[in-house]
């Protein structure tokens, strides 16, 4: 959720206040965290801050986005217990860059999507350049009550495995300018677990302990527009079955996690 809820935030907010007529639209989003989580995995477990930008264009009747997602970390995050994606080497560093490619068709009321998610590491320690990654993807979103949205994620590169989450949302409108916004989801490990040998040595990596299940997971926020930006703060909860999610730093597992954040976004230009 946190890795393109920011994102999320910005096109909704654009689908909104844009006119009917579909048109180029380009959008801005930053999100203050006070941890990056990832498919119920804890990436960093201190403060992160994740700018984005998504600019998306009609092609016929699909549409197509592009976004530009970031993750730094604001702190020279190297203690014991602390779980880094540079390697701790320098406060206010930029830890990851993910380009990402989507076209969406409406199917009747419907929406089905594929793309293509990237996840490049520009540090010398940590995650580096040898683990980038990409990842091939399929959606369908359905108009139905709680919005139901299942998504396959196919590893290209690193993990020779799938990913499958299913999610629900819906939103309350408390004001006429103030809505409140739930979502959950739960995920499985399709042979994205990590194949070890029979003396304990890595055969396979994987993104995940073993494979079935990996978590339950919800966020509750509020969500309003003030000025033409809009903002949203919210709380995560994830429960966890698989182990590696299990860790909520690096000297610790909870099978209950629980982090906040604020996005703050808003339209940046479109075409007249």
């Amino acid at each position: 959720m946190l890795r393109w809820g920011c994102v999320s935030l910005a096109l909704a907010w654009l689908a909104a206040a844009a006119p009917a007529r579909a048109q180029a639209e380009l959008s801005g989003d930053v999100t203050l965290a006070s941890a990056y989580m990832w498919r119920g995995l804890t990436v960093v477990n201190l403060p992160v801050l994740q700018p984005s930008l998504a600019l998306s264009a009609p092609l016929g009747l699909a549409t197509v986005t592009g976004t530009l997602w970031s993750n730094i970390e604001l702190g020279k995050y190297d203690g014991s217990s602390d779980i880094s994606e540079s390697g701790g080497t320098s406060a206010f560093n930029v830890a990851e860059l993910d380009p990402s490619l989507e076209v969406s068709l409406p199917i009747g009321e419907h929406t089905v999507a594929v793309g293509v998610d990237g996840f490049l590491y520009v540090n010398g320690a940590g995650y580096t350049a040898d683990d980038n990654a990409a990842e091939i993807f399929a959606r369908i979103d359905l108009a139905l009550p709680g919005a139901p949205s299942l998504g396959f994620w196919r590893d290209v590169t690193q993990i020779d495995g799938s990913y499958l989450e299913a999610s629900f949302s819906h939103s309350f409108a408390l004001t006429e300018t103030v809505s409140l916004d739930l979502w959950s989801a739960a995920g499985w490990s399709i042979s994205q677990g990590e194949n070890l040998r029979s003396d304990g040595s890595v055969r396979t990596p994987g993104n995940f302990s073993g494979d079935g299940f990996t978590h339950w997971e919800g966020t509750a926020g509020l969500s309003f527009e003030w000025r033409g930006v809009a903002i949203a703060p919210w709380l995560g909860l994830i429960v966890a079955n698989d182990p590696w999610v299990a860790y909520s730093s690096a000297t610790k597992t909870r099978d209950l996690k629980v982090w906040a954040a604020i996005s703050i976004g808003r339209g940046l230009w479109a075409a007249k």
